[in-house]
Formats: C-alpha cells, structure tokens, sequence
C-alpha cells in the first residue's frame, strides 16, 4: 500500500473504528481499533464481545509488551495479540514486530512478570507457560492501522512459521500481520451487497450430475466446476449464505489450507478429492439442456470453501479441471438447522452457531426488532457486521449515547446466567450454557421475553460501568459477573427470570441496582483484604463458587 493511499482507506474504516470505541471504551479509538481489527482476525473463534474484550485489559503499564492472549483449546494454540493505532499514516517495520515478537520471553520470565506489577501479567504468564508444557502452538497477532514497510513485510514472512525449543519441547511459533490494508480485506468478507433473491444457473454437463428422489425430495448430486461458484458469489455474495450458521468465518486454518491446495497446480487438480464440497437447500431445480436453473441457492455447509475460491478467482477460473462436489436439496426449507448442523464438519461449530437457528432464538429476535427503542440481537457471528452494510443500523442507534442498541446472544446469556446465581460458570463456561439443554432452558425458558433478559442485562452493563471506575481494586475487570449475582439474589431470589412485568419494574431501579452493586464491592474488597496472603489471584478468585458464596456472606453481614 502506499503512502498516499491510507488516508482514504482509513476514513473508510473509521466509523466502524468508532462504533467498538462509543460501545465499550467511552470513545477511546486506541482500545476502539484494537477491540474491532482483533475481532476481525479472530472472528472463526466465534467469541463473544466480552470474551473478546477481556483479555485485551491486560493492555497498560506493566503489559510487558503484550496487549492481550486467547487460549483456544480446540485449536491446541495459544494467541497472543499487540496492536498499535495511529491516526496518520506510520509505517510498522522490523523494530516494532521484533519487540512483539521478543515479549513472549518476558512473558515467560517470572521475576520480570513480579516486577511488572500487573496481575494480568502474571495470568498471562500461567497461560504461556501451560500451553507451551502441554505443546500448544504460539500464534503472534499483530495488528496496526498503519501500513507495513517493506522491510516489515520481509520480516513478518521471515516470521511467518518457525519452530522453538522452550522448555525442551519444540513449539511452533506463528507470525500474522495485519495492517490497515489486510484488516479491510478481513472485512469486506463480511460485506458483499446481497440480493434478495439468489436463482443461480449452473453450468453442468449431463454426465456430470445425478437426479434422484429421496424420501420424496429431488436431490441433486454433481461435480460442478469451481468457477461456477465463483460466479454464483459474484452475483449474490452472501445472501448465498443466509442459512448457514456463520456467514463467513474470516481467515483461519482450514480458509489458509484451501488456499494454499488451489495455488499449487500439483495439488490443484486432487481438490475435488481433498475437499468436502458444498450442501445446498433450494426451493426448486430445474434441468435445461447443459445447465440446472436453482431457484434460491441456499449453501448451508461449504461457505468458506465458496469465499475461498472466490479469493483465488483468477486461478480457478483459468482451471476448468477445479471440480467441487455439489449436493443440492430441493424444497427442504423446513429443516435448515438439521442439515446444516449435520454437514457443517468440515469446520468448528460452536455451540452458539449450533443454536442460532433456534425458533425461540429467531423469535427473540423478532421481539427484539419490535420494542419501542429497538435493540439489534446478534444470533449469528457476523451478523452486525453485514446490518452495518446492507441494512438499516441506523434505527438502533441511541440518540442520547450515540451507541447503537445491540445485545450479543452469548454476552446476553453469560449476564442471565450470573444474575441467576453461576456468576463463575458465565465467565469461563459460555459453551455449555448452549450444550446443556437444562442450563440453555434456564437462561432461555420457553416463551421468554425480551423485557425479561433486559433485567440481567441492564444490572450486568451497570456492574461494568462501575468496575471500569473502579481503579482502586486491580481486580476490578473480573468482578461484574460476580456483581451481577449479587443483585441477581436481590431482585430474583427464587434464581428464576421475573415476569416481564416485574423484570420492567426491577430494572427501573436504578438507584436501587446502583446501591446494591456498590455493597457487593465494598464485600469484596473486605473479603480480599481478610484472605491477605491467601489470596489466590483475582482469576481463580472469581470464577470460584466457594469464593463468591464467602463474598455473599461478606455481603449480608454488612449493615444495611
């Protein structure tokens, strides 16, 4: 990218850059940037907004030149994020990757993580040390809203994938940059302009295709050449994909190992072996000659392989030999969700994508869009970013705050599920409120309503509130969900959600609420004070069940 041209792609980004400022940091555009451009390259995680944020706060003095680590089990690899944000355009060379890259020794060291004086750091520290004992890889994020050098860039490829012995176990460390110009690309994924409707008409020979009725629905089976997607996303973009449980899952392993099959002509030619190809639902096909004519193409599994030949449209439609098997199912509209949670193998699904199809979820979602304010629920990863584009934000912004109204089905499931009594599970185990369907009916009984998980959720954003001014206790960034529970004992002690009615009601209280919260950190900051050298560290501290039934104790031996 050169110089003259970050400006406008800059400008282009900036309200994007602005709405992750307004949302969650009070305008601050430095935490701002960081929050969206790391959101962008780690959308495949499917991370909630606050399982994204929390650990961007070690971010600070002490950070030891870290701003934040996710610990992706699944995955067997530990991220460690540094970004740098500049309102002019700065280049990012070898010195500021080179230190990013050389904070993992620091990370590591425990007499410079002590003296850092960050408790963060110290959990970072436990973090590194246990994903590197257990042979994880290290994957180093860098993004910035500059624009890499060209040294930088002979850097960051140098760096791109190397091995290291730590510790005598031989770990893999990963490189990733992204300036300015590399998180638009991150982007725009997620931004095509749809259609609203998607007949496709593919090219497909006789030979190469199959008909035949099963359980009384016409199944077409083919192996279709890889351009013919490519046209069909050219056409519609993601509307391809409105019933697929993800959108698009931006970069990630799988994205990185497509790729990489179809830039190799040795391999190029076994893709059609290599790949799982792609389920569709349709309302009808049609057979005309050399061609099928589907009517509203639906691809439930198979939307990353799609986005990815798209990518590499210049190879594959020079290759007429790129095959993909097709299977499309015919008047199958009814029963989305088990197809696609059947076929989607090929790619983690998490529990939150295996829900987002969920009639009570669309239905909340529904009732959401009704309120008198309305307030945009996110069911699926990647949904407010395609609103953002192609439909109408503007109808959820808050005049007053000039925040938009938005609630994420996971953040809005961690505040219910603490504010009915498991304020330790809400933070570390948002997963299982989604695979256990006890825990998911109690945070989501049948016929709930928005007004209901209104209540959990204006206590839970009033808890953050308060522990973002609440610089006297280091801890305060792992309390709220604890908070929450408190109030939750207070307003709903039976630990079942309030009417709608009532939940209206409590939620008015804001004094009330206030007053409360404020009890519960004056109980935390005793019992903290009391344990002293017992003290196991605000993470443990926190997401303990013991330790938050000591702190309710602490709470009701205060005078009222």
């Amino acid at each position: 990218m050169k110089k003259s041209d970050w400006a406008p792609l800059y400008d282009r980004l900036s309200p994007f850059i602005d709405d992750a400022a307004r949302t969650h940091y009070r305008g601050d555009r430095h935490k701002g940037f960081k929050f969206w451009a790391v959101g962008q390259v780690l959308m495949g995680m499917g991370l909630s907004d606050d399982a994204l944020k929390d650990p961007l706060e070690l971010d600070g003095r002490g950070d030891l030149g870290l701003d934040g680590y996710y610990e992706d089990a699944d995955s067997e690899t530990l991220i460690l994020v540094q970004s740098k944000f500049h309102d002019k355009p700065v280049a990012v060379g070898n010195d500021d990757l080179n230190r990013f890259f050389a904070s993992l020794r620091k990370i590591l060291d425990p007499n410079v993580v002590v003296a850092s004086k960050n408790p963060l750091a110290q959990d970072a520290h436990r973090g590194a040390r246990e994903a590197i004992a257990k042979g994880w890889t290290l994957r180093f994020v860098f993004v910035t809203s500059g624009y890499l050098s060209p040294e930088g860039r002979v850097f960051a490829e140098s760096k791109r994938d190397e091995t290291e012995a730590i510790d005598s176990v031989v770990v893999r460390k990963e490189l990733e940059v992204y300036d300015l110009e590399k998180l638009e690309e991150e982007y725009k994924r997620n931004l095509t302009p749809a259609r609203l409707n998607t007949d496709v008409t593919l090219s497909i020979p006789r030979q190469d295709r199959h008909v035949s009725s099963i359980a009384n629905f016409q199944v077409l089976v083919a192996a279709i050449s890889a351009r013919e997607l490519v046209s069909a996303f050219r056409d519609h973009g993601y509307a391809l994909f409105r019933l697929n449980p993800r959108y698009s899952l931006q970069q990630n392993t799988i994205n990185s190992r497509i790729k990489k099959t179809l830039e190799d002509p040795a391999s190029r030619k076994w893709f059609f072996h290599l790949n799982n190809g792609i389920t569709a639902l349709c309302d009808t096909f049609r057979e005309e000659n050399g061609s099928v004519h589907i009517r509203d193409l639906q691809i439930v599994n198979g939307c990353q392989t799609t986005v990815t030949l798209a990518k590499v449209a210049p190879i594959v439609e020079a290759d007429p030999d790129v095959k993909v098997l097709l299977r499309v199912f015919e008047g199958l509209r009814g029963i989305p969700v088990n197809i696609s949670e059947a076929t989607n193998m090929q790619n983690r699904l998490t529990a939150q994508d295996r829900k987002s199809n969920d009639p009570l979820q669309q239905d909340l979602k529904r009732r959401f869009d009704a309120l008198l304010s309305p307030v945009f629920y996110e069911v699926k990863r990647g949904d407010w970013q395609v609103e953002q584009v192609q439909g109408d934000p503007e109808r959820y912004r808050d005049r007053q705050s000039n925040v938009y109204r938005r609630i994420n089905m996971v953040d809005l499931a961690q505040a219910t599920l603490a504010f009915l009594g498991e304020p330790g599970d809400a933070k570390d185990k948002p997963r299982s409120i989604f695979e256990n369907e006890s825990l998911y009916k109690k945070v989501f009984p049948d016929q709930v309503r928005p007004e209901q998980l209104l209540l959990p959720w204006y206590v839970y954003k009033e808890a953050e509130r308060l522990c973002a001014e609440w610089t006297q206790f280091s801890g305060a960034p792992y309390a709220r969900f604890c908070l929450t529970a408190i109030v939750g004992r207070e307003l709903a002690p039976s630990k079942q959600l309030p009417s709608a009615h009532d939940a209206s009601r409590l939620a008015a209280q804001a004094d009330r609420i206030v007053t409360i919260l404020r009890r519960g950190q004056q109980a935390i900051t005793s019992l903290v004070a009391a344990l002293d050298e017992e003290y196991p560290g605000h993470r443990e501290f926190f997401r303990s069940g013991d330790f938050f039934q000591k702190i309710v104790r602490t709470y009701e031996a205060m005078p009222s």
